[in-house]
């Protein structure tokens, strides 16, 4: 009885391991597809020209990350700070310690949708800084936060930068500081 159980129980666990592995496998592929980042506003977030076009487009690149997610992960995001631990999650599901071929669109959506999740929560003003590129000035009142070099660095060094605790230590630092 103890061994039919168990096999029973290794069998479910399997079962239920390739079935999430292969959510997250569809999950990609869908993102992929329906995620397509039109050049001109990726060429906008590197080069820094024309500032305020993107700046502009940038509530509606995270609002369009937001419905993504839904449609390929199943994560349901309302620009909450649990909404930071989930895009950890996901990252980690999805691309793992691997670097995505497509990086720089990744960059550019999941940054987008970080930093409105920031300025939503703690305030501040996106602009752009000649050194590092776009940022939220004023976070909290007092911080400078570089939102698509954080989530960059999160693709490419994974949880050491997680978003999450990004977000944590910002909130201890400005009630530090205030």
């Amino acid at each position: 009885m103890i061994l039919k159980f168990t096999i029973l129980l290794i069998f479910f666990g399997l079962l239920v391991s390739m079935l999430l592995g292969r959510r997250c496998l569809v999950g990609v592929k869908g993102w992929r597809r329906a995620n397509k980042v039109d050049l001109e506003t990726l060429s906008l977030m590197r080069s820094g020209e024309n500032k305020e076009n993107f700046i502009e487009r940038i509530p509606g690149i995270a609002e369009r990350h937001r419905v993504q997610m839904k449609a390929s992960f199943g994560e349901s995001l309302s620009y909450q700070k649990s909404d930071l631990a989930r895009l950890d999650s996901v990252i980690d599901k999805a691309w793992g310690e691997e670097l995505p071929k497509n990086v720089d669109s990744l960059v550019l959506t999941f940054g987008a949708y970080f930093g409105e999740s920031l300025r939503r929560l703690r305030g501040g003003y996106w602009d752009f800084d000649l050194e590092r590129g776009y940022c939220l000035h004023d976070v909290g009142g007092i911080a400078t936060v570089y939102p698509f070099e954080k989530v960059s660095k999160r693709f490419k060094n994974s949880k050491e930068h997680s978003l999450a605790l990004f977000y944590k230590a910002l909130v201890k630092s400005v009630e530090k500081t205030a």
